[in-house]
Order: structure tokens, then sequence, then C-alpha cells
């Protein structure tokens, strides 16, 4: 059976951590969760990814609300999911493949000192009539559009039918947390399967 050098091993770990760096300098994975207050049990959480040349700090807006989609200029992926309880409520990818379809997408992002949703407008929809869930601090819990940021992040039920949104809860809670990218994770993986395969041999 043919051995391997301590030194081979050592080279090619290098050589994967080294791919593991690059992997995560070409864009970054960030996963949030937001509690509602209100004792109705809401929820929202989700994931984003930037492009990979987002800086640390942006705002990300739809430059015509009038068209459908647009191609986004710093965010490649941002999902959104709103429990209440355990029980899925509503779902959508606000962001898939560097493409967002919300038509009121207002996103600004911070990760300069911990990574941070400054201002945010996004919602669930993935129908013209069906109803969805939003999140925002440009609307007051009092249903009044205000400056962004001028207000919490609330989350309303909005019924396309009667253009109604009714007022669910404010943030009680917002974190956002980075993670290594899968790709990343994978070659981490791969890497601690081959020290653990040293070892036994």
């Amino acid at each position: 059976m043919k051995s391997t050098s301590p030194f081979q091993i050592y080279a090619f770990v290098v050589s994967l951590s080294t791919l593991a760096v690059v992997e995560s300098a070409r864009a970054d994975f960030y996963q949030y969760s937001i509690s509602f207050s209100g004792g109705t049990g809401f929820s929202a959480s989700g994931v984003m990814q930037t492009k990979a040349d987002a800086p640390s700090s942006f705002l990300e807006v739809h430059p015509t609300p009038a068209v459908a989609s647009f191609a986004t200029t710093y965010i490649q992926s941002l999902s959104m999911n709103v429990f209440q309880g355990s029980t899925l409520m509503g779902a959508n990818n606000v962001v898939s493949d560097g493409v967002s379809t919300n038509r009121w997408l207002y996103f600004e992002f911070s990760s300069a000192l911990t990574p941070t949703f400054i201002n945010v407008d996004m919602n669930t929809k993935q129908s013209p009539t069906d109803p969805y869930y939003f999140i925002t601090d440009g609307i007051s819990p009092d249903g009044i559009t205000v400056p962004y940021g001028s207000t919490t992040f609330n989350l309303f039920h909005y019924d396309i039918a009667l253009s109604q949104a009714t007022f669910i809860g404010s943030a009680n809670e917002f974190t956002v947390t980075q993670v290594p990218s899968p790709g990343a994770l994978g070659v981490l993986a791969l890497c601690g399967g081959i020290a653990r395969g040293r070892r036994r041999n």
C-alpha cells in the first residue's frame, strides 16, 4: 500500500485551506432571524448571499418599481420565511441568482463592525392575487409611510383583494450572523476527513 508522507498531507491541507479562503472571499453568506412582539408568535428568518464585489456596506433598491424584476447590484440571493410558531405562513426568494422580483425591495446592509440590516423592505409576495407578508422600517405600525429607519422593523400581512395591510408586530429581537459558504464548509469537511484518515493509518 502506497504511503503518503506527512509533508504531502500538510501541503494538500494547506492547499485546501487556501481554497476555503478564496471561496469565502468570493461571496459572503449571512443568516438572519427576527421575532416580533404582540403575543402572536410570529417570526421571520432567511439567508442572504452577497455578490463577490459587494462592499462591506451597501444599499440595494429597486431602480424602477414599475418594472417587475431587476438585476441586483450587490445581492446574489436573499430568502424570506415567515412563521407563526412552527407553521410556515409565507416564503419567497426575494433575490435569486442576482435577480429580484420584489417590486418594493429596499435593503441597506453593513458588515463593517457586526453584520446589520440597517433598513429593510422585503416581502413574501409570489402571486399577483394571493395575500403576502412584508417587513419594513419604512411604515409605522399605524400604516403611515415614514422615512426608513424612523420606526422599528414592522411585520404586516397584506390582502391584495382588499388593498389592506394589517399590522402584526414589531421586531423585539433581530440577529444577523455571517456563516461559512457551502463550498467552504465542504472543503473544511474534506480536510477533517483527511485528518481522521491519517490518524487511523
